[in-house]
């Protein structure tokens, strides 16, 4: 796909070509319409998630580990003490 200052103010069709009647582009850059895609593993981890401001899906993109600890907590502390 041509790109560059020379499209400023042009009219292009879907692919790329004037429809102005302004003569041609004389674009000397272009860009893929779909670039490479990033490999995930380069990524930065998620430190912390993104709150979507629903508990349903906020609660359920938590992992095991994190729903497994608080569980265990909630049941130690409304378990009687034993003395």
């Amino acid at each position: 796909m041509p790109a560059g200052d020379a499209l400023l103010g042009r009219v292009i069709d879907g692919l790329g070509q004037p429809i102005d009647g302004a003569g041609p582009l004389g674009v000397i850059d272009r860009a893929p319409l779909r670039p490479p895609s990033m490999n995930p593993l380069d990524r930065e981890p998620v430190a912390a998630p993104i709150g979507t401001g629903v508990r349903a899906i906020d609660k359920a993109g938590r992992s095991a580990g994190d729903s497994a600890a608080s569980s265990a907590a909630a049941a130690s502390a409304r378990a009687p003490c034993s003395a």
